[in-house]
Formats: structure tokens, C-alpha cells, sequence
């Protein structure tokens, strides 16, 4: 305190306290709650007269929105109308979306602490209009009893087209897991969802925003299980449009615990608007029923497309198919036809070979496979040249990427020969941090030499763009830093400042890991292993002195860093690179 200048003022200090009220919330050994008193004033709060009001309004309820279920659907039409620049006017529609949000408001829960020792659960459901999900963890006493860590729910933007089912339960994954973030924090959670084409989709889908969330699972090691419909009612209710209120205890504003199956909700309909899980067909994030038998006269314009044209894609071929039946006068949906043609692709023993290749390929490249989630797990690394202009003779720079935390390490080499790598990479990476796990790259024949030399190191997918995606994104960043240091430093010869890049890209702010990437690596104590005793726990020692020295070093970067952007700069040439 006092290197920050800040002085405590002891009359206000509280220590050993079983409660605390802070910034608007009651905290306990259980878990937090609103205070009374602020729910107390918005349950009182008054008819809003102005717009400026139901702004105030909509922002103090939302500051609360943790603890309210679906608090986004009672504030939808508040919400529209909180910036008109129109004349006051305060309709029916509008009281009764305010009394709802208050009711909302009085109604709200208890959000408890997090048991380490066992896993969270996501529950998400998703409309048309909304998504919404509750993160609970099991509790103790009872059976299919559960109690809430925190709630999220959001309004869907209007469209004229509706999203697929499957987009929809995507995104509600998605920000669900982007809005909790903070609050999973690396635990263990599992998702649950109504819809069960996302638990059986193993394959490369087609929608991007899937396999977007297929890898940012695997990242994170969740792992998603199906719930029926009539079972998963916590999100259904929250999601759903015709939702009223869940059914809470009457003698308590603030419930304490929550049992999930038993959660009730209130239809206006009869109507079932659940997903028909009837699924015959799951190809690659495509849903379809299955086909029982094609007509000989479509089969043989499927074959006159398909075969005779060299078994190209769907995409590629649906169109001609489409055509020569308009033209035949065919009275067939094209609906049906899509399936029939899918389910004829599926038959094909030709497609079925090229299938089989492209899990070849993907095996290689472990998309869905868990991914790193600790330092020195997995290292990328690739060459870079020949670079002319170096006054030292070097030719070639060896990337290396750690890949769990964006670490960057850069090696000159004068040649790009195995014996060269081998010696740079036993100086500059295992002799310091030790060895990883395993390193992975191109198939190249100076990596495959490290294989003889007792380096662990496994080789992408050949001529494949994503292959080695993350060194090469590197290597872009880094030409870009290397032109902006020599104008600052004024150097002329490139290998002079590799160091400085590769410091200025660990000790700069990472967007995806949204920390830096030196913070992150350098935290990380490397294994020294030891012959001493039998038990495999202790198989490594964490030195402690080489801890120390790993944050000497790490605050001495700091140092360099900041002098080096405080140093000015005159030289107005490009650098050229490559």
C-alpha cells in the first residue's frame, strides 16, 4: 500500500465478519444475493414520465441480471423504446413490461459459491427470438436438486428468414459461454442442450459458427450431452416466448435453492414448439429424415450428374440435377429432392473412399481432439527464409510457437540444415524451459531428421492450409513488428533485432488469450526430473531458485521494453523483409 501511495483508514476496517453488504449485494458464506433495501426501491420504483427514466430504470434492474431468469425478456419492450428521440408517451404495452420487470426484479435469487470438487452444468435453450442459459452445480442433500451460480438471457435481433435450428442452439452455446466466461474460469462444465445434432456432430460440418464451437469446446475441455425437451424446462422457460415466471416459493422474495426438474413455466398455447427429434441422418451438421427408396427415373438423373460427371460435391451438382428435373416437369419439392440426393451421396461407394481419405487427413490434424491447456504441452514451430541483409550471415529463422499460451521463441540460423536446429533447439528451448511434450511441423526433411535425434515431434497434414496455421499468423505479426522496430531503433540489419521482436510480441497483449503471452508462459515453472524414490507423483521437481530466476528474468524484459518505447526515432525508410 504504501508503493501505491493508498492509505487505510482504520475506523472502517471489519475483520472475522460473517456478512457483508457491498455495491449492492448481501454476501455470505453461501453465496450472494441483492440486498433488500435496493429491491425494496424498485419494487417502488414509479411510473417512468420520460425516456431519461426508463433508461435509469432498465440500467438498474440489469445491474442485478445475474440473478434474474430471463430478465431480457420482460425488458424487450423497455428496452426499444429507452432511446427514442420522440415525444413521451407511455403506452399499455409499456406498463405492462414495467410491472413484469418488477415482478422480475422481486422474484430475484440467490446465486451460490462454486464447489471446486464438482462440475458445472450449462443448461441453454434457444427460440427464435432469444437464447438464454443458467449455469447450476448439483447439490448435496437431495436427488435432480440443483442450485444456481449465475443466469444469462439475450434477445435475437428480427429477421425476415429464419435461422436452422442448429445456428440457433450454436450461438446460445456460444455467448452463454462467452458471457460466463469469468465465472467458468477453467472448471470442468458440461453443457446440456435440447438439441441433439450438436451432441452427435463428430464430423466437419459445413456452418462455420459450429465448427467454431466444436473447437473452442475442445479448447476448453467441455463436453456437451443431450436433454429431451420435456426435461430440460429451467431453459426451455427461460427461452421460451410465451415464459411467464418461474415458480418460486411465495413466502421467500429470494429463493435459496432451485430444483430443476421441478421448474414450471406457464404456455399461452397448446402448441409444442420443441424441435422433432425423429432423426434419421446426421451428415455432417445436416439434419435429414431418412429416405426409404428413390424412384428409378430420379436415380438415373442423380447418376447422369453424378457418376458420369466425377462424383462431384453437392453443392456443385444439386443445381444441374435441379434443372433437368424442372425440365423432365417432375411434381417433386425440391425439399425432397435434397434429401434424396443426400441420401444418394451416402450410398456412393466412390464418395464414400474420398470420405474415408479426408478423415485421413483430418486425423492428422487433431481438430477435435483436446488441445493444449498448459504450457510447453505443444510446441508449432516453422522456418522462415532465406531473409537477405544480415551483416552476421544468417539466412533463416526457426519459429516456434508454444501453443497453449502464444510464447514466441525466434532462432537465427545460418543454414536450415537438421544438426543446426537440433543444437539451436537444445541451447535456446530444452536446455532452459525443458522438453515439451512434443513439438509438431511441416513435413520437411530437415524436422523429419529430428526424429533420429530423440526429439518428440509429430507432422501436420501435408499441403493443407491449417496445417500450420498458428506459426504462420505468427510470422505475418512479426513482419510487421520487425518493420515498425527498425524505424524506431534505427538498425539496419534484421538479425539485430530478433530478440527485441520476439520480446515486444510475448510482453504485448494476445486478443484470443486476452493476457500476455510472457505472463502467461514464463508463470509456468519447468520440470526438472529426478531419480529419487518410485512414486510417479514425484517425478518432477519444481526448483524454487529457478523460479526466482525465471521472474528476475521476466521483470527485466519489462524494463527493456518500456525504455525502448520511451526512446525516440528519426528514420523514415521502410524496412524491407524477404
Amino acid at each position: 500500500m504504501e508503493a501505491m501511495r493508498v492509505k487505510a483508514n482504520h475506523e472502517k476496517f471489519k475483520f472475522a465478519e460473517k456478512e457483508v453488504l457491498m455495491l449492492g449485494h448481501h454476501l455470505d458464506e453461501i453465496g450472494s444475493r441483492p440486498n433488500e433495501d435496493a429491491i425494496k426501491a424498485w419494487r417502488e420504483y414509479d411510473t417512468p414520465r420520460s425516456w431519461k427514466a426508463v433508461r435509469r430504470f432498465t440500467g438498474g434492474v440489469t445491474y442485478f441480471k445475474s440473478h434474474i431468469p430471463g430478465l431480457s425478456i420482460h425488458l424487450k419492450d423497455l428496452h426499444a423504446v429507452e432511446n427514442c428521440r420522440e415525444k413521451f408517451a407511455w403506452t399499455k404495452e409499456l406498463d405492462e413490461s414495467f410491472m413484469k420487470a418488477k415482478e422480475a426484479v422481486c422474484k430475484a435469487m440467490r446465486t451460490y459459491r462454486i464447489d471446486n470438487s464438482k462440475p458445472l452444468m450449462l443448461f441453454t435453450d434457444a427460440s427464435q427470438e432469444k437464447v438464454a442459459a443458467a449455469l447450476v452445480q448439483k447439490a448435496d442433500n437431495e436427488e435432480d436438486s440443483y442450485v444456481p451460480i449465475a443466469f444469462f438471457s439475450k434477445l435475437l435481433p428480427k429477421r425476415v428468414k429464419p435461422l436452422p435450428a442448429i445456428v440457433i442452439e450454436t450461438r446460445a452455446i456460444q455467448q452463454a459461454i462467452l458471457h460466463l466466461s469469468k465465472v467458468i474460469d477453467g472448471r470442468e462444465v458440461i453443457i446440456y442442450s435440447d438439441h441433439k445434432p450438436l451432441t452427435t456432430c463428430k464430423k466437419l460440418s459445413e456452418n462455420i459458427e459450429v465448427e467454431m464451437l466444436m473447437e473452442e469446446m475442445a479448447r476448453r475441455g467441455m463436453r456437451i450431452c443431450y436433454r429431451k425437451g420435456s426435461k430440460n424446462e429451467l431453459a426451455d422457460a427461460l427461452s421460451c416466448a410465451t415464459c411467464k415466471s418461474l415458480k418460486v416459493s411465495e413466502e421467500d422474495r429470494i429463493v435459496q435453492t432451485i430444483k430443476l426438474w421441478r421448474t414450471l413455466y406457464d404456455k399461452e398455447n397448446n402448441e409444442d414448439n420443441s424441435i422433432d427429434e425423429t432423426i434419421g441422418v446426421v451428415n455432417e451438421g445436416v439434419v435429414s429424415k431418412k429416405i426409404k427408396e428413390i424412384p428409378e427415373e430420379i436415380k438415373k438423373v442423380f447418376q447422369k450428374y453424378h457418376d458420369q460427371l466425377g462424383h462431384p460435391s453437392y453443392e456443385r451438382s444439386f443445381i444441374m440435377i435441379d434443372r433437368e428435373l424442372v425440365k423432365v416437369g417432375k411434381s417433386i419439392s425440391r425439399k425432397k429432392v435434397r434429401k434424396m440426393y443426400r441420401e444418394f451421396l451416402t450410398q456412393c461407394e466412390i464418395c464414400a473412399r474420398l470420405r474415408e481419405r479426408r478423415k485421413d487427413r483430418e486425423r492428422n490434424l487433431g481438430r477435435h481432439e483436446k488441445l493444449s491447456m498448459e504450457a510447453m504441452d505443444e510446441l508449432q514451430m516453422d522456418l522462415l527464409g532465406p531473409v537477405k541483409g544480415s551483416v552476421n550471415d544468417y539466412q533463416h529463422v526457426l519459429g516456434i510457437v508454444d501453443r497453449a499460451t502464444r510464447y514466441l521463441f525466434l532462432i537465427n540460423l545460418r543454414t536450415k540444415s537438421t544438426e543446426e536446429i537440433h543444437r539451436k533447439l537444445m541451447e535456446r528451448v530444452i536446455g532452459i524451459f525443458g522438453m515439451p511434450r512434443t513439438f509438431t511441423s511441416d513435413k520437411a526433411k530437415l524436422f523429419e531428421g529430428l526424429k533420429n535425434k530423440g526429439i518428440p515431434i509429430s507432422f501436420g497434414c501435408a499441403q493443407h492450409h491449417e496445417s500450420q496455421a498458428l506459426i504462420e499468423r505468427t510470422f505475418r505479426t512479426i513482419e510487421k513488428c520487425f518493420k515498425a522496430m527498425t524505424l524506431q531503433m534505427n538498425e539496419s540489419s534484421w538479425d539485430n533485432l530478433t530478440a527485441m521482436v520476439c520480446l515486444n510480441y510475448n510482453l504485448s497483449y494476445h486478443t484470443v488469450l486476452r493476457e500476455r503471452p510472457a505472463k502467461l508462459f514464463l508463470s509456468y515453472v519447468s520440470r526438472q526430473p529426478f531419480e529419487d524414490g518410485d512414486d510417479v507423483s514425484k517425478k518432477y521437481n519444481y526448483s524454487l531458485e529457478r523460479q526466482n530466476e525465471i521472474g528476475k528474468a521476466c521483470r527485466v524484459s519489462y524494463e527493456i521494453l518500456k525504455a525502448l518505447q520511451e526512446s525516440p526515432t528519426t528514420m523514415e525508410e521502410e524496412f524491407r523483409i524477404g
